[in-house]
């Protein structure tokens, strides 16, 4: 449960920053409501809750992968349907990219944070001969 809420606190700051990058870009061109923001945030906790299919020792990376990209997918069209958002088929284009962007943002975070633990292994290891 706890990690449960970690992914979806993480996805919901994802989530803020993806939408405040579509509101910079006049990607929505009316001013967004309350029930706009409440519905991305929510989207993206359970985009971020839908992270915890990598953790699966039974599913193969691709299809976690594949079922990530799917259930988020749905997630976006679903906001975007109850937010009366236009649903075209250049969207598909926007959440390809939108999608991969997000993957490299949270590789390069997953790195930088590897690379601190093995900082302070070393440190330690170094400390201990």
């Amino acid at each position: 449960m706890k990690s449960l809420l970690r992914v979806m606190i993480g996805g919901s700051g994802y989530g803020a920053v993806a939408y405040l990058v579509a509101l910079a870009l006049r990607i929505q061109p009316n001013l967004p409501t309350a029930g706009n923001i409440i519905s991305v945030l929510l989207m993206s906790a359970l985009i971020g809750g839908l992270t915890l299919i990598f953790n699966s020792e039974s599913l193969a990376y691709p299809l976690a992968l594949l079922i990530h990209v799917s259930g988020t997918l749905a997630l976006v069209t679903g906001t975007m349907w109850l937010n009366n958002w236009g649903v075209t088929w250049s969207f598909l284009g926007t959440f390809v990219v939108a999608y991969l962007l997000l993957w490299g943002a949270v590789r390069f975070n997953q790195f930088l944070r590897i690379e601190k633990i093995n900082r302070v292994l070393a440190q330690r290891q170094a400390q201990h001969k």
